[in-house]
């Protein structure tokens, strides 16, 4: 029996890199999108066609391009991103039975909002234990009187949405600012695009993560992680990191979950301090992310397991995560080594000493790397190809005067 084609898009990124050989050695044929011709996807051998698409930003020329390729190539499921569903928002009706994801447009909104989702928590109405493990924050309505931002503290984290953007040119985005007087003109300035936005204060700790699958009301299956490194080395994306366990933080995940009533793979992002055990929920992603191979390793089949359950394919018995520790080589770990080397405040031990622990890990047979997957291992040398001719382009690069 033929298996459905799945249409994968954003084939640049590692996440769908994930997802296309997740399904690509399930058996499932794989078509993978982007607007970049020489997305590190296409070369996948689980890829069975790479197709170029338009820009989002045209729009048009994207749905244009959309309805003729789910007719022509006869597409059944489509795994999304974040850009694409903020493109097609508009239109999610004539989409939504391609979609493994929740049909409701005000669920879907919450779902790709990081304001309307915060608020929903803040509501007087909402379970009071919604509100418990939030960062500091406030939510910044151009419509209503600036929020005292004072309990926020010194550092603080702009998060926007495209979809209350004035127009399709204010995208999502995240900006770190200082909380004194050009940090207060910025957010001033950035609110003036965006109906709604979210202000975070700083939370030390460590990146962690709860990961699940929620389809027809069940919990498919989950997994966790917490992050070794990020880049930069003061906090940012994981580059790092190594499955773990929080009960806490996933019963915390699985209320939100519960509230939301969303349908499909979900991430909530945390900050944990371990001295205190204390979390607190830094935002929420409705979709595949970044650092999905390690679930991959730890035999958290995460992409296959949503959809054979959209298809119908009968479910397997639900697999524990099992221990494994992963890094995305390049960009991103070389760069928390580079971050950690620039910064004149970090004493020149520690840099030595992270140093030499990159070195080891290069030799380190246990450590997985997320693009040099095994039977797909083609890829991570294409990267890192681009990776040193980048560099060396950066290096030798003649800088204006």
């Amino acid at each position: 029996m033929n298996k459905p084609v799945i249409l994968v898009v954003d084939a640049h990124a590692v996440g769908a890199i994930g997802v296309i050989r997740s399904l690509g050695r399930a058996g499932y044929p794989v078509l993978a999108a982007s607007a970049s011709g020489d997305a590190l996807g296409f070369r996948s051998r689980y890829c069975d066609r790479a197709l170029v698409c338009p820009p989002y930003a045209d729009r048009e020329g994207f749905l244009l391009w959309l309805d003729a390729t789910i007719s022509e190539q006869q597409i059944s499921l489509i795994i999304y991103s974040e850009s694409f569903l903020e493109t097609i928002i508009d239109h999610v009706d004539r989409y939504a039975r391609y979609l493994p994801l929740s049909s409701d447009l005000s669920t879907l909104r919450r779902g790709l909002s990081k304001a309307e989702l915060f608020e929903s928590y803040l509501r007087p109405d909402s379970p009071p234990a919604l509100k418990n493990n939030l960062p500091p924050l406030a939510i910044v309505d151009r419509q209503q009187p600036a929020p005292d931002l004072s309990a926020l503290g010194k550092r603080l984290y702009i998060k926007t949405d495209a979809l209350l953007g004035d127009d399709h040119g204010h995208g999502s985005s995240v900006q770190a600012i200082n909380a004194d007087g050009p940090g207060l003109e910025t957010v001033r300035s950035v609110s003036s695009h965006y109906r709604k936005l979210v202000l975070q204060g700083h939370i030390p700790g460590v990146g962690t993560g709860v990961f699940l699958i929620r389809w027809q009301g069940r919990i498919l299956c989950r997994f966790m992680y917490r992050c070794i490194h990020e880049v930069p080395h003061t906090g940012g994306t994981s580059s790092l990191r190594e499955t773990w366990w929080h009960e806490g933080q996933y019963e915390d995940a699985l209320a939100r979950l519960e509230h939301l009533d969303w349908q499909g793979v979900v991430m909530f992002e945390y900050r944990w301090h371990e001295a205190t055990d204390e979390f607190h929920l830094i935002e929420v992603n409705a979709r595949f992310w970044q650092s999905l191979h390690l679930a991959l390793f730890a035999g958290v089949d995460f992409p296959r397991i949503l959809v054979d359950a959209v298809t119908g394919v009968p479910e397997s018995p639900a697999r524990s995560q099992q221990t494994a520790t992963s890094w995305l080589l390049v960009p991103n770990e070389t760069g928390y080594l580079l971050s950690l080397l620039k910064d004149p405040e970090v004493p020149a031990g520690h840099k030595l000493r992270e140093s030499g622990k990159f070195l080891v890990n290069l030799l380190r047979p246990s450590l997985h790397s997320d693009l040099n997957f095994p039977g797909d291992r083609r890829i991570f040398w294409i990267a890192l190809g681009r990776y040193v001719k980048e560099q060396l382009a950066s290096l030798f690069r003649t800088k204006p005067s």
